[in-house]
């Protein structure tokens, strides 16, 4: 086993005050679902059910899924909206499509005063 550098040795010594940094904020305010506010997670396996998954095919660029059968043939394309008007960005990626319960949790947390508490990296 090799002798740690300075620069790991800083890097471990940073990660242990990012971990009782957090560790003290989640003493002072308990982690809770960010959807229904159950104390223990930020997101329960109740409200993670409830999120929309995008799956593949997806439109290229914004990322909205292909309905229907013309799915298979326009893997890989952009979808009609983004062909007419593209997006003044290059691509999108996203995990859920912005409805439903991640669109609730969104506009929970940016018009309803809700605070995030998000581990920041």
């Amino acid at each position: 086993m090799g002798v740690r550098s300075e620069t790991e040795s800083s890097i471990t010594a940073v990660n242990r005050v990012r971990w009782l940094y957090h560790a003290a904020l989640d003493v002072v305010f308990p982690p809770q679902c960010a959807m229904c506010r159950k104390p223990g997670a930020w997101l329960c396996d109740g409200c993670s059910g409830l999120l929309g998954r995008l799956e593949p095919p997806l439109c290229v660029r914004c990322a909205q899924p292909f309905p229907g059968a013309a799915a298979v043939a326009l893997r890989g394309s952009l979808c009609p909206r983004c062909e007419q008007a593209p997006l003044a960005v290059e691509r999108v990626l996203a995990t859920f499509l912005m409805q439903g319960a991640a669109r609730e949790m969104v506009h929970r947390l940016k018009y309803d005063g809700w605070r995030a508490r998000w581990r920041s990296p």
